[in-house]
């Protein structure tokens, strides 16, 4: 079993087709990853959305050999369809209603995002490809520009 007294972090990366949750230590190193269904929320609603990384958290936290009642450190959710603010704030909400708590914190943000950040330390570009279609620019000023992301259903 992982030691409890360890700070874990979790991260999700969450699509159209299928959601990934992977969980690192406070040194960085990944402990778990695991896969299941799509999350965008305007496809298996808000609360499909919650559910989805609510099962996958606990997976992990399983798998990792952590009880699944220990909240995360942290918990980041890059995901399909979670560009507008007030949708990052149904998800977060869903989230903290949720106990015992899955994560202490939460941060939501575009499907995009989430690569940059892990691939580019000063901005960078992503293309995406796969239910829907997306691409984003971050500048090393932060400044973005992007271009799709209006979802499968309208044709991108």
């Amino acid at each position: 079993m992982m030691s409890e007294s360890k700070r874990y972090f979790g991260g999700v990366l969450g699509g159209g087709s299928h959601t990934e949750v992977v969980i690192v230590s406070q040194t960085g190193d990944v402990i778990v990853n695991v896969e299941g269904d799509g999350s965008n929320p305007w496809q298996v609603t808000f609360d499909g959305c919650v559910r989805v990384i609510t099962d996958l958290v606990h997976q992990a936290k399983e798998k990792a050999g952590l009880d699944p009642s220990l909240p995360l450190e942290a918990l980041g959710m890059s995901l399909s369809g979670g560009e507008q603010p007030e949708g990052q704030e149904r998800i977060k909400a869903g989230l903290l209603s949720i106990k015992p708590s899955i994560s202490n914190s939460y941060h939501v943000c575009t499907d995009t995002f989430g690569p940059i950040a892990a691939a580019f330390p000063s901005g960078g570009m992503v293309l995406i490809s796969g239910t829907g279609s997306n691409c984003e620019l971050v500048n090393p000023d932060g400044t973005t520009h992007r271009c799709g992301g209006w979802g499968h259903m309208l044709g991108d």
